[in-house]
Protein backbone atom coordinates (compact mmCIF):
# COMPACT_ATOMS: atom_id res chain seq x y z
CA UNK A 1 0.00 0.00 0.00
CA UNK A 2 0.86 3.59 -0.23
CA UNK A 3 0.07 6.68 1.76
CA UNK A 4 -0.41 10.51 0.82
CA UNK A 5 -1.20 13.35 3.49
CA UNK A 6 -2.39 16.38 2.47
CA UNK A 7 -2.52 19.86 3.97
CA UNK A 8 -5.00 22.63 2.88
CA UNK A 9 -3.69 26.13 4.37
CA UNK A 10 -6.54 28.98 5.77
CA UNK A 11 -6.03 31.98 8.02
CA UNK A 12 -8.26 30.06 10.80
CA UNK A 13 -8.84 26.56 12.21
CA UNK A 14 -12.88 24.89 12.00
CA UNK A 15 -13.19 25.46 8.06
CA UNK A 16 -14.61 22.06 6.77
CA UNK A 17 -12.58 20.32 4.51
CA UNK A 18 -13.77 16.93 2.49
CA UNK A 19 -11.38 14.92 1.23
CA UNK A 20 -12.90 12.63 -2.05
CA UNK A 21 -11.70 9.86 -4.05
CA UNK A 22 -12.06 10.52 -7.68
CA UNK A 23 -10.08 7.35 -9.52
CA UNK A 24 -8.58 4.52 -7.52
CA UNK A 25 -10.16 2.04 -4.92
CA UNK A 26 -8.19 3.07 -1.71
CA UNK A 27 -9.94 4.67 1.13
CA UNK A 28 -8.83 6.39 4.05
CA UNK A 29 -9.91 4.29 7.06
CA UNK A 30 -6.36 2.29 6.73
CA UNK A 31 -7.88 -0.67 5.79
CA UNK A 32 -4.82 -2.58 3.82
CA UNK A 33 -5.65 -4.87 0.98
CA UNK A 34 -9.10 -3.74 0.21
CA UNK A 35 -11.24 -1.95 -2.43
CA UNK A 36 -13.52 0.70 -1.60
CA UNK A 37 -15.30 2.78 -3.92
CA UNK A 38 -16.34 6.43 -4.17
CA UNK A 39 -14.18 7.16 -0.76
CA UNK A 40 -14.64 10.26 1.05
CA UNK A 41 -14.39 12.30 4.40
CA UNK A 42 -15.18 15.71 5.42
CA UNK A 43 -12.54 17.12 8.22
CA UNK A 44 -12.41 20.22 10.11
CA UNK A 45 -9.23 22.30 9.92
CA UNK A 46 -6.91 22.74 13.26
CA UNK A 47 -5.96 26.11 14.70
CA UNK A 48 -3.37 26.74 12.08
CA UNK A 49 -5.83 25.76 9.52
CA UNK A 50 -4.73 22.81 8.44
CA UNK A 51 -6.71 19.69 7.33
CA UNK A 52 -4.62 16.41 6.71
CA UNK A 53 -5.76 12.86 6.50
CA UNK A 54 -3.72 9.37 5.31
CA UNK A 55 -4.66 7.64 2.15
CA UNK A 56 -4.38 3.66 2.21
CA UNK A 57 -4.16 2.43 -1.60
CA UNK A 58 -6.35 -0.49 -3.00
CA UNK A 59 -5.65 -3.47 -4.89
CA UNK A 60 -6.47 -0.89 -8.68
CA UNK A 61 -2.88 0.01 -10.43
CA UNK A 62 -2.06 2.95 -11.79
CA UNK A 63 -2.78 6.79 -11.04
CA UNK A 64 -4.84 7.34 -8.21
CA UNK A 65 -6.58 11.06 -7.75
CA UNK A 66 -8.11 12.32 -4.61
CA UNK A 67 -9.60 16.04 -4.04
CA UNK A 68 -10.07 18.45 -1.65
CA UNK A 69 -12.63 20.50 -1.44
CA UNK A 70 -13.54 23.52 0.91
CA UNK A 71 -17.06 23.37 2.54
CA UNK A 72 -18.44 25.99 1.44
CA UNK A 73 -15.98 26.32 -1.59
CA UNK A 74 -12.91 28.57 -1.61
CA UNK A 75 -12.79 30.95 -4.43
CA UNK A 76 -8.70 30.15 -4.91
CA UNK A 77 -7.16 26.80 -4.58
CA UNK A 78 -10.44 24.46 -4.29
CA UNK A 79 -10.55 21.94 -4.82
CA UNK A 80 -6.93 20.61 -4.86
CA UNK A 81 -5.65 17.53 -6.26
CA UNK A 82 -3.29 15.23 -5.31
CA UNK A 83 -2.28 12.24 -7.39
CA UNK A 84 -0.05 9.25 -6.48
CA UNK A 85 0.63 6.17 -8.70
CA UNK A 86 -0.29 2.26 -7.07
CA UNK A 87 2.17 0.10 -8.62
CA UNK A 88 1.57 -3.14 -9.34
CA UNK A 89 0.98 -6.13 -6.37
CA UNK A 90 4.00 -7.89 -6.20
CA UNK A 91 3.68 -12.24 -4.77
CA UNK A 92 4.52 -12.46 -1.47
CA UNK A 93 3.47 -16.00 -0.59
CA UNK A 94 3.12 -19.45 -1.91
CA UNK A 95 0.72 -21.58 -0.09
CA UNK A 96 0.02 -25.12 -0.71
CA UNK A 97 -3.41 -25.87 -2.25
CA UNK A 98 -3.70 -29.75 -2.64
CA UNK A 99 -1.69 -32.64 -3.37
CA UNK A 100 -0.20 -34.28 -1.02
CA UNK A 101 -2.60 -33.70 2.07
CA UNK A 102 -2.92 -36.51 2.88
CA UNK A 103 0.46 -38.06 1.01
CA UNK A 104 -0.18 -39.40 -2.66
CA UNK A 105 0.92 -43.26 -2.89
CA UNK A 106 1.51 -44.84 -5.84
CA UNK A 107 3.72 -47.56 -7.67
CA UNK A 108 7.03 -46.21 -8.99
CA UNK A 109 6.79 -45.19 -12.47
CA UNK A 110 3.27 -44.09 -12.40
CA UNK A 111 1.54 -41.05 -12.92
CA UNK A 112 -0.21 -39.65 -9.73
CA UNK A 113 -3.92 -38.89 -9.21
CA UNK A 114 -3.77 -35.64 -8.23
CA UNK A 115 -1.81 -32.72 -9.14
CA UNK A 116 0.67 -30.70 -6.91
CA UNK A 117 -1.26 -27.72 -6.79
CA UNK A 118 -0.36 -24.40 -5.09
CA UNK A 119 -1.62 -20.49 -4.93
CA UNK A 120 -0.04 -17.18 -4.81
CA UNK A 121 -0.65 -14.52 -2.23
CA UNK A 122 0.29 -10.52 -2.34
CA UNK A 123 1.13 -9.12 0.82
CA UNK A 124 -2.18 -9.07 1.90
CA UNK A 125 -3.34 -12.35 1.90
CA UNK A 126 -5.28 -11.99 -1.55
CA UNK A 127 -5.01 -14.22 -4.96
CA UNK A 128 -2.49 -12.35 -6.57
CA UNK A 129 -3.45 -12.28 -10.92
CA UNK A 130 -2.39 -14.68 -13.62
CA UNK A 131 0.60 -14.98 -15.37
CA UNK A 132 3.22 -15.72 -13.18
CA UNK A 133 5.97 -18.39 -13.87
CA UNK A 134 6.30 -21.58 -11.38
CA UNK A 135 8.50 -23.88 -11.36
CA UNK A 136 8.02 -27.62 -9.94
CA UNK A 137 11.35 -29.31 -10.06
CA UNK A 138 11.96 -32.73 -9.18
CA UNK A 139 14.39 -33.15 -5.95
CA UNK A 140 14.85 -36.68 -6.22
CA UNK A 141 13.20 -40.24 -7.00
CA UNK A 142 13.94 -39.56 -10.52
CA UNK A 143 10.29 -38.35 -10.81
CA UNK A 144 9.12 -36.66 -14.12
CA UNK A 145 7.10 -33.81 -15.73
CA UNK A 146 6.44 -34.74 -18.77
CA UNK A 147 9.61 -36.66 -19.10
CA UNK A 148 11.42 -33.58 -18.07
CA UNK A 149 12.51 -33.20 -14.24
CA UNK A 150 10.87 -29.84 -14.04
CA UNK A 151 8.26 -28.37 -15.07
CA UNK A 152 7.23 -24.34 -15.81
CA UNK A 153 3.43 -23.44 -15.16
CA UNK A 154 1.89 -19.89 -15.52
CA UNK A 155 -0.89 -19.01 -13.08
CA UNK A 156 -4.36 -18.50 -13.78
CA UNK A 157 -6.83 -15.81 -12.70
CA UNK A 158 -6.73 -17.34 -9.61
CA UNK A 159 -2.91 -17.35 -8.78
CA UNK A 160 -3.13 -21.04 -9.03
CA UNK A 161 -0.54 -23.08 -10.97
CA UNK A 162 -0.72 -26.93 -11.00
CA UNK A 163 1.33 -29.79 -12.19
CA UNK A 164 0.68 -33.59 -11.97
CA UNK A 165 4.06 -35.67 -11.20
CA UNK A 166 4.98 -39.00 -12.94
CA UNK A 167 6.75 -40.59 -10.14
CA UNK A 168 10.31 -42.16 -10.85
CA UNK A 169 11.54 -45.71 -10.49
CA UNK A 170 13.07 -45.26 -6.73
CA UNK A 171 10.42 -46.57 -4.40
CA UNK A 172 10.05 -44.18 -0.95
CA UNK A 173 9.67 -40.61 -0.48
CA UNK A 174 10.23 -38.40 -3.78
CA UNK A 175 10.03 -34.96 -3.26
CA UNK A 176 9.23 -31.52 -5.85
CA UNK A 177 10.25 -28.16 -4.94
CA UNK A 178 7.78 -25.41 -6.30
CA UNK A 179 9.18 -21.65 -6.49
CA UNK A 180 8.07 -18.69 -8.74
CA UNK A 181 10.74 -17.92 -11.62
CA UNK A 182 11.02 -14.14 -11.42
CA UNK A 183 10.33 -13.53 -7.35
CA UNK A 184 13.42 -15.68 -5.61
CA UNK A 185 12.36 -13.63 -2.07
CA UNK A 186 8.90 -15.72 -1.99
CA UNK A 187 9.71 -18.62 0.09
CA UNK A 188 9.61 -22.28 -2.18
CA UNK A 189 6.85 -24.79 -1.01
CA UNK A 190 7.51 -29.12 -1.29
CA UNK A 191 5.41 -31.60 -1.87
CA UNK A 192 5.77 -35.13 -1.06
CA UNK A 193 4.60 -38.86 -2.55
CA UNK A 194 5.72 -42.37 -1.76
CA UNK A 195 6.38 -44.54 -4.24
CA UNK A 196 5.83 -48.08 -3.66
CA UNK A 197 8.27 -50.88 -5.51
CA UNK A 198 6.20 -52.37 -8.35
CA UNK A 199 5.48 -55.98 -8.66
CA UNK A 200 8.17 -58.67 -8.18
CA UNK A 201 10.17 -59.28 -10.74
CA UNK A 202 13.72 -60.18 -9.90
CA UNK A 203 15.72 -62.66 -7.35
CA UNK A 204 19.09 -62.87 -6.11
CA UNK A 205 21.03 -64.19 -2.84
CA UNK A 206 21.88 -61.58 -0.39
CA UNK A 207 24.69 -64.16 0.34
CA UNK A 208 28.17 -65.19 -0.52
CA UNK A 209 27.78 -68.23 -2.17
CA UNK A 210 29.25 -71.09 -2.19
CA UNK A 211 29.95 -71.37 1.32
CA UNK A 212 31.39 -73.64 3.82
CA UNK A 213 31.77 -74.68 7.35
CA UNK A 214 32.05 -77.67 9.56
CA UNK A 215 29.72 -80.89 9.76
CA UNK A 216 26.81 -80.37 11.17
CA UNK A 217 26.76 -76.31 11.63
CA UNK A 218 23.88 -74.16 12.30
CA UNK A 219 22.19 -71.66 11.71
CA UNK A 220 23.06 -70.63 8.57
CA UNK A 221 20.82 -67.88 7.16
CA UNK A 222 20.30 -68.40 3.14
CA UNK A 223 18.75 -65.51 2.39
CA UNK A 224 16.93 -64.02 -1.12
CA UNK A 225 16.10 -60.83 -2.24
CA UNK A 226 13.54 -59.95 -4.36
CA UNK A 227 13.05 -57.06 -6.03
CA UNK A 228 10.74 -55.21 -8.68
CA UNK A 229 11.98 -54.55 -11.98
CA UNK A 230 14.11 -50.94 -11.23
CA UNK A 231 15.24 -53.11 -8.15
CA UNK A 232 13.65 -51.82 -5.70
CA UNK A 233 13.27 -54.02 -2.63
CA UNK A 234 9.67 -55.98 -2.26
CA UNK A 235 8.38 -56.94 0.41
CA UNK A 236 5.68 -59.69 1.14
CA UNK A 237 6.74 -61.87 -2.11
CA UNK A 238 6.73 -65.81 -1.03
CA UNK A 239 10.15 -67.65 -1.54
CA UNK A 240 10.32 -71.50 -1.32
CA UNK A 241 13.21 -73.43 -0.24
CA UNK A 242 14.19 -76.96 -0.70
CA UNK A 243 16.62 -79.20 0.11
CA UNK A 244 18.05 -80.92 -3.19
CA UNK A 245 21.23 -82.66 -2.18
CA UNK A 246 22.33 -83.68 1.50
CA UNK A 247 21.17 -84.76 4.67
CA UNK A 248 20.66 -80.79 6.00
CA UNK A 249 17.72 -79.85 7.45
CA UNK A 250 15.95 -76.36 7.36
CA UNK A 251 14.28 -74.34 9.96
CA UNK A 252 11.68 -76.45 11.55
CA UNK A 253 12.87 -79.77 10.18
CA UNK A 254 10.64 -79.97 7.14
CA UNK A 255 11.39 -79.24 3.53
CA UNK A 256 10.38 -77.29 1.21
CA UNK A 257 9.72 -74.08 3.64
CA UNK A 258 7.64 -70.94 2.12
CA UNK A 259 9.00 -67.32 3.80
CA UNK A 260 8.03 -64.07 2.58
CA UNK A 261 10.14 -61.61 1.82
CA UNK A 262 11.02 -58.33 4.73
CA UNK A 263 10.35 -54.66 3.91
CA UNK A 264 14.54 -55.09 2.85
CA UNK A 265 12.72 -57.59 0.38
CA UNK A 266 14.99 -60.30 1.89
CA UNK A 267 13.47 -63.71 2.50
CA UNK A 268 15.60 -65.94 5.53
CA UNK A 269 15.08 -69.65 5.96
CA UNK A 270 18.02 -70.87 8.72
CA UNK A 271 19.85 -73.95 7.59
CA UNK A 272 21.39 -76.75 9.55
CA UNK A 273 24.34 -78.06 7.19
CA UNK A 274 25.00 -81.39 6.73
CA UNK A 275 27.46 -84.21 8.03
CA UNK A 276 29.10 -85.99 5.07
CA UNK A 277 32.17 -84.33 3.94
CA UNK A 278 32.09 -86.08 0.39
CA UNK A 279 28.51 -84.68 -0.06
CA UNK A 280 27.73 -80.80 -1.57
CA UNK A 281 24.59 -79.48 0.45
CA UNK A 282 21.94 -77.86 -2.12
CA UNK A 283 19.06 -75.53 -0.97
CA UNK A 284 17.19 -74.51 -4.07
CA UNK A 285 15.25 -71.28 -3.86
CA UNK A 286 12.26 -70.66 -6.10
CA UNK A 287 9.46 -68.39 -6.57
CA UNK A 288 7.08 -67.10 -8.83
CA UNK A 289 5.46 -63.69 -9.95
CA UNK A 290 2.01 -63.17 -8.62
CA UNK A 291 -0.48 -65.09 -9.76
CA UNK A 292 1.64 -66.56 -12.33
CA UNK A 293 3.50 -70.22 -13.12
CA UNK A 294 6.20 -67.90 -14.51
CA UNK A 295 8.86 -67.59 -12.17
CA UNK A 296 10.77 -64.39 -11.59
CA UNK A 297 14.39 -63.39 -13.31
CA UNK A 298 17.31 -65.47 -11.55
CA UNK A 299 14.70 -68.36 -10.22
CA UNK A 300 15.22 -71.17 -9.42
CA UNK A 301 18.44 -70.82 -7.38
CA UNK A 302 20.66 -72.59 -5.78
CA UNK A 303 22.62 -72.74 -2.62
CA UNK A 304 26.11 -74.49 -2.19
CA UNK A 305 26.92 -76.11 1.01
CA UNK A 306 30.68 -77.69 1.21
CA UNK A 307 31.61 -79.52 5.15
CA UNK A 308 34.38 -79.68 6.53
CA UNK A 309 35.05 -82.07 9.31
CA UNK A 310 33.85 -81.13 13.09
CA UNK A 311 36.97 -81.55 15.73
CA UNK A 312 38.74 -84.59 16.68
CA UNK A 313 36.10 -86.70 18.10
CA UNK A 314 38.33 -90.45 18.15
CA UNK A 315 40.67 -92.79 17.46
CA UNK A 316 40.35 -95.80 14.64
CA UNK A 317 42.91 -98.25 13.97
CA UNK A 318 43.48 -98.74 10.63
CA UNK A 319 46.20 -101.48 10.08
CA UNK A 320 49.37 -102.98 12.05
CA UNK A 321 48.36 -105.62 14.57
CA UNK A 322 45.29 -107.15 12.80
CA UNK A 323 46.59 -110.15 12.51
CA UNK A 324 49.62 -109.33 15.56
CA UNK A 325 53.31 -108.59 13.50
CA UNK A 326 55.67 -110.84 14.49
CA UNK A 327 59.64 -110.10 13.58
CA UNK A 328 63.03 -110.46 15.56
CA UNK A 329 64.01 -108.08 18.88
CA UNK A 330 65.39 -105.08 17.91
CA UNK A 331 63.80 -105.16 14.20
CA UNK A 332 61.94 -103.08 12.44
CA UNK A 333 58.04 -104.09 11.56
CA UNK A 334 57.27 -105.01 7.92
CA UNK A 335 53.85 -102.99 8.05
CA UNK A 336 53.08 -99.32 9.72
CA UNK A 337 50.65 -99.03 12.51
CA UNK A 338 48.06 -96.52 10.80
CA UNK A 339 45.37 -94.64 12.62
CA UNK A 340 42.55 -92.19 11.33
CA UNK A 341 40.85 -89.54 13.37
CA UNK A 342 37.44 -88.95 13.01
CA UNK A 343 35.22 -86.32 14.17
CA UNK A 344 32.12 -87.12 15.63
CA UNK A 345 30.11 -87.75 12.76
CA UNK A 346 32.92 -90.30 11.51
CA UNK A 347 34.60 -87.70 9.12
CA UNK A 348 38.36 -87.70 8.60
CA UNK A 349 39.62 -85.04 9.88
CA UNK A 350 42.77 -83.92 8.49
CA UNK A 351 45.87 -82.11 9.70
CA UNK A 352 45.40 -83.04 13.41
CA UNK A 353 48.03 -83.79 15.44
CA UNK A 354 48.36 -87.11 17.17
CA UNK A 355 51.37 -88.93 19.72
CA UNK A 356 52.56 -92.17 18.90
CA UNK A 357 54.55 -93.50 22.36
CA UNK A 358 56.09 -96.82 22.66
CA UNK A 359 55.57 -98.12 26.23
CA UNK A 360 58.21 -100.98 26.09
CA UNK A 361 61.73 -98.71 27.15
CA UNK A 362 63.89 -99.57 24.17
CA UNK A 363 60.99 -99.75 21.10
CA UNK A 364 61.84 -97.07 18.82
CA UNK A 365 59.50 -94.98 16.39
CA UNK A 366 62.26 -93.29 13.57
CA UNK A 367 65.01 -92.90 17.06
CA UNK A 368 62.57 -91.89 19.98
CA UNK A 369 59.93 -93.43 22.15
CA UNK A 370 57.89 -90.88 21.18
CA UNK A 371 56.78 -89.07 18.07
CA UNK A 372 53.78 -86.60 16.76
CA UNK A 373 52.87 -86.87 13.52
CA UNK A 374 49.76 -84.96 11.48
CA UNK A 375 46.79 -86.69 9.91
CA UNK A 376 46.78 -86.23 6.18
CA UNK A 377 44.14 -85.61 3.54
CA UNK A 378 42.11 -88.57 4.63
CA UNK A 379 43.21 -88.23 8.38
CA UNK A 380 45.24 -90.58 8.29
CA UNK A 381 48.81 -90.99 9.96
CA UNK A 382 51.38 -94.01 11.03
CA UNK A 383 55.03 -94.68 11.88
CA UNK A 384 56.88 -97.48 11.79
CA UNK A 385 57.82 -99.65 14.45
CA UNK A 386 61.28 -101.14 15.57
CA UNK A 387 60.68 -103.22 18.31
CA UNK A 388 62.02 -103.29 21.98
CA UNK A 389 64.68 -106.28 23.27
CA UNK A 390 61.92 -108.20 24.54
CA UNK A 391 60.38 -111.17 23.81
CA UNK A 392 57.02 -112.19 23.70
CA UNK A 393 53.36 -110.89 22.52
CA UNK A 394 52.47 -109.17 25.44
CA UNK A 395 56.02 -107.18 25.70
CA UNK A 396 55.64 -104.74 22.99
CA UNK A 397 53.12 -102.01 22.01
CA UNK A 398 52.36 -98.40 21.47
CA UNK A 399 49.63 -96.37 22.46
CA UNK A 400 48.35 -93.59 20.21
CA UNK A 401 46.36 -90.24 21.86
CA UNK A 402 45.86 -86.95 20.89
CA UNK A 403 47.31 -84.27 23.46
CA UNK A 404 45.43 -82.25 25.90
CA UNK A 405 42.44 -84.56 25.27
CA UNK A 406 41.41 -86.66 28.06
CA UNK A 407 38.05 -86.91 26.59
CA UNK A 408 39.37 -88.65 23.94
CA UNK A 409 40.45 -92.45 24.63
CA UNK A 410 43.98 -93.64 23.19
CA UNK A 411 44.40 -96.76 20.89
CA UNK A 412 46.93 -99.23 21.45
CA UNK A 413 48.95 -101.41 19.06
Amino acid sequence: SSSAASDVYKRQGDYLVKFAVQTGDGNFSGNEGTSTLNANITLTTDSSGTARISYTAGSQEGENIITATGLPALQVGSPANFTLTVLPRKPNKLIKRSGDNPQQVATVNSLLSSPFKVRILDPFGNNMNGGIKVIFKVLNGGGKFSSLDSAIVESNTDGEAEATLRLGTLAGTQSVKVYLLNYPDVPSVTFNAIATPGPAAKMLTAIANPFTYKAGYSPIPLQIKITDQYDNPKPGHQVEFKITQGNGQLEGGTSPVNVNSNNQGIATVNFKLGTNVSVINLVTATSYKVNSQQQLTGSPYTFRGFVTPDTAHHIVKISGDNPIQQAPIGSVLPDSFVIQIRDQYNNPVPAQMVTFEALCQDGRIGNNTILDRTTDDNGEAFVFYTLCFKAGESSDSVSVYIKNRSDINPVLF
